[in-house]
Parts: C-alpha cells; structure tokens; sequence
C-alpha cells in the first residue's frame, strides 16, 4: 500500500499503515525487544503530533 497508493495516503494513514507493519513483526518476531522498542517510538511520535496544535492539523493532510 505505501507502495502503490503513496501520493494518496495521509500522514495518519502512514502512521496506521507503519504501525500494522511493527505488529506483524512484532508477532513474527516473538516480540523482539528492538521491535517493541519502535513501536513505543512511533506510538509516542503519534501522541506528540495529536496533542500539539500545530503538527495536529497535518494529519490529514496528503504527503505530497
């Protein structure tokens, strides 16, 4: 999907999109503690865009 719909998706669309991702290797991996480590980045990367005023507003935005 990041692939081929690129120019389509939202910046919180890229979030869900590389989270699902972290999931799933997160489950292949047994729970790697590298993996678990990202996922704690990118969910606290997400809370710092959704909670601030500014960087909220380019959400829904398209990337390009």
């Amino acid at each position: 999907e990041l692939i081929r719909n690129y120019d389509k998706m939202s910046i919180q669309d890229l979030l869900v999109t590389i989270k699902e991702g972290l999931n799933y290797v997160n489950t292949v991996s047994g729970g790697s503690q590298d993996v678990t480590d990202a996922l704690s980045k990118l969910d606290h990367i997400e809370t710092t865009i959704t909670s601030d005023p500014y960087w909220n507003v380019l959400l829904n935005q398209p990337v390009n």
